[in-house]
């Protein structure tokens, strides 16, 4: 296989939907996954900015023939119950921006 153009942050065969489980992890793990993560790394992984600067990133997709979109924020699932309503509040922003398209 190729070689990878930086440094994995977790072993090759790791996939999250198998050994990921965050609530059985400690703090000093997850640390120790995340600390290695550079903030240009994190944003080729996900959309990051305002809801208006994520739409905008989003639909270079749509201009390039993409027709369904599918927002998948994991904001939600990392807050705190009171703040999830300003979460998916985020969300539904980043919609209102895509319809605006």
């Amino acid at each position: 296989p190729a070689a990878h153009p930086r440094p994995l942050v977790l072993p090759e065969n790791f996939h999250y939907a198998l050994k990921a489980i965050p609530a059985q992890m400690t703090r000093a793990e997850l640390e120790a996954i995340i600390d290695p993560v550079s903030r240009p790394m994190l944003e080729k992984s996900l959309y990051v900015g305002s809801a208006k600067e994520v739409a905008d990133q989003i639909g270079d997709y749509i201009d390039a023939g993409a027709t369904q979109v599918s927002l998948w924020d994991f904001g939600p699932m990392t807050c705190t119950p009171d703040q999830v309503p300003e979460a998916i509040g985020r969300a539904v922003d980043v919609c209102r921006h895509l319809k605006s398209l």
